[in-house]
């Protein structure tokens, strides 16, 4: 799972990341629609320390754009996947 979070991080991100750094925090099941098929998958979150911001280089096919923000001012109204809203509710309060 680590592997995996390091590689979608580079593919889509192009961040090259210390899987020993990765901290698993959660996983949730999740409904995800693709081409009218609906796919049960379990969705993974950990948390990555960097000591610094850095440039993200995205791949644009992946990801449209990033914003950097502080845990505090993410908005769950604004997630579109129920398993990470809940998380994020969860993840605040710590």
């Amino acid at each position: 799972a680590e592997e995996t979070c390091a590689r979608e991080l580079f593919e889509e991100m192009k961040m090259r990341i210390d899987i020993s750094k990765l901290k698993y925090l959660a996983s949730l099941p999740n409904i995800y629609e693709y081409k009218n098929i609906i796919y049960n998958t379990l969705d993974l979150f950990y948390e990555y320390e960097s000591d610094k911001k850095f440039e993200v280089n995205l791949e644009i096919s992946e990801i449209s754009e990033t914003v950097w923000l502080k845990i505090q001012d993410i908005n769950p109204d604004d997630i579109a996947f129920d398993s990470q809203r809940i998380f994020l509710q969860k993840y605040k309060t710590l």
